[in-house]
């Protein structure tokens, strides 16, 4: 397929289906293309990157439908997702966006706003009471790409598995009641309030954390040069790997800990731990 007959057959599926704002649609591929032979993409390569015209038209005719129609699970505007469950299991694969978690008593499930991101670049998949958030642009646009923020409205009731899988994301909350919270990203910034879980993991090439207070069972922060603080632990275990980042924790318990590291640095209550 050429560029031609990919919007031929765009447009052509567009007056078919009756999708209102059409010229405008087709702008925005033409657009795509352009963007793509800048970055010197071919024709096929750029194709390659896009959803198919049969794939477009189903992304707009679906907005503001429910997604799960047979068991209403979940409804989305083009900005705003709503579950109506709790999941169990919570799942974001990120490159840059931010993503901010709040707290919000009123919500029964889980709420997430697009507003400041490009929601179109973005998936979402329920299956047996999970929720994954994916960031898929159709094409990488270098030249006017920014970072935006996702936020995500949390209810109070604990919610069995938080995983973040990013490139660069930055990562707030000031409250998260979670069983698992599992994070892996290269260089991503973590800060938060207080944390109440039984498993966090943490793996980050470079990048920071800061949290206020945890309470957990289980610690492993697994680094090459990222550098870590706790105000507050109470913790189990402490496992504690790195090349040559640090990880302070200035007060509470730390039942049991383990350290392996060539330069790094682990201090608790302003005591350095050499490698055990």
């Amino acid at each position: 397929m050429t560029k031609e007959e990919y919007l031929s057959k765009l447009n052509e599926l567009l007056e078919k289906n009756q999708i209102p704002n059409k010229e405008e649609i087709l702008e925005k591929y033409q657009k795509r293309f352009s963007i793509g032979e800048e970055l010197g993409m071919s024709e096929q390569e750029i194709i390659e990157k896009l959803k198919s015209p049969e794939d477009v038209v189903n992304s707009y005719k679906n907005q503001g439908k429910i997604i799960v129609t047979e068991e209403k699970l979940a409804s989305e505007t083009d900005k705003i997702f709503i579950s109506h469950f709790i999941p169990t299991s919570l799942k974001f694969n990120m490159i840059a966006d931010n993503l901010t978690f709040i707290i919000d008593d009123t919500q029964k499930g889980i709420k997430i706003d697009f507003n400041d991101v490009r929601k179109e670049d973005y998936s979402i998949k329920i299956s047996d009471k999970s929720i994954k958030v994916s960031f898929n642009p159709e094409i990488s646009f270098i030249k006017h790409f920014r970072s935006g923020n996702l936020k995500i409205y949390l209810p109070k009731e604990k919610i069995e598995e938080i995983k973040i899988n990013t490139t660069s994301s930055n990562i707030q909350f000031d409250y998260l009641n979670t069983n698992d919270f599992i994070v892996q990203g290269c260089s991503s910034n973590l800060k938060g309030d207080y944390l109440n879980t039984n498993t966090l993991k943490i793996k980050l090439i470079s990048g920071s954390i800061d949290f206020n207070t945890i309470q957990a069972n289980n610690l492993y922060f697994e680094c090459v040069s990222s550098k870590g603080k706790i105000n507050s632990a109470n913790l189990n275990s402490l496992n504690f790997s790195s090349v040559s980042g640090s990880l302070e924790v200035n007060s509470g318990n730390v039942n049991t800990y383990k350290i392996s590291s060539l330069s790094g640095a682990l201090y608790l209550n302003g005591v350095r731990i050499r490698n055990n």
